[in-house]
């Protein structure tokens, strides 16, 4: 599972991790993690990583038109 989460001000990445974190250990071993940003392409080349990514849960990663994941 891959939440989406809109581009916020930095002092919102601690409860967002600490949402994804959380759901991620309830759901394994099933995977979660989040994206934040509004660039469409960013977020699907993120997916696309993602995906091929297996050892990765629990996780945030910013994304932005320019250069892809930020954080």
């Amino acid at each position: 599972m891959v939440l989406i989460f809109p581009p916020a001000p930095h002092d919102h990445r601690a409860w967002r991790l600490a949402a994804v974190q959380d759901l991620a250990r309830e759901a394994a071993p099933r995977r979660v993690n989040a994206v934040a940003g509004d660039d469409e392409s960013a977020v699907a080349e993120a997916l696309a990583w993602l995906e091929q990514a297996p050892g990765i849960t629990g996780q945030l990663l910013a994304v932005d038109g320019k250069s892809g994941a930020k954080d």
